[in-house]
């Protein structure tokens, strides 16, 4: 007998690149994970780059999950790094999507964004939502700092950490 999952509900905090966009490839095709809600941070690509790629991505899939623009540079660092303004299907050789219409964006920033999300999944009593991390940790640190009690509605928080990128740059010493 097979036994029936319960969805699981994910928020995806993320800048889009090749992975990223294997990660949503992967949360397609997962019938018992629904992403609730998607928001963007800066990353090897820009912020700009990453909306493209994030509607392309979220027409070729047919889903209508609501995103906001987070952060553009590092929280509480100097440093930025050059970002990428190349799309996603300039990244993965032949995958082809419409990266012309952009999908709609939050009026908030990614971190209020997120909060929304936790709270309206928890009036809908909803479990406790995962988030998935797949970038810098910025949204998610701005977040915490600006709203304490989310980690109150937080089950888990997954992340796809380091980069090829930082890790060549000596700026961290892991790579995912």
């Amino acid at each position: 007998m097979i036994e029936k999952r319960e969805h699981i509900p994910v928020l995806l905090d993320c800048n889009m690149t090749e992975e990223t966009a294997g990660i949503l490839f992967a949360l397609q095709r997962l019938n018992h994970v629904e992403v609730r809600g998607i928001s963007l941070c800066f990353g090897r690509t820009s912020l700009a780059s990453s909306h493209r790629s994030l509607s392309g991505l979220l027409h070729l899939f047919g889903w209508d999950t609501p995103a906001a623009l987070g952060e553009e540079r590092p929280w509480r660092r100097d440093y930025l790094l050059p970002v990428e303004e190349a799309d996603i299907g300039e990244a993965i050789n032949g995958l082809q999507i419409d990266t012309d219409s952009l999908c709609p964006v939050s009026d908030l920033d990614g971190a209020d964004f997120l909060y929304r999300k936790l709270l309206e999944m928890d009036e809908l009593n909803a479990e406790k939502v995962k988030i998935l991390c797949a970038g810098p940790l910025t949204n998610l640190a701005v977040l915490l700092e600006r709203h304490p009690d989310a980690r109150g509605y937080i089950d888990e928080i997954i992340w796809c950490g380091g980069t090829q990128r930082h890790a060549s740059l000596q700026i961290v010493k892991d790579y995912h």
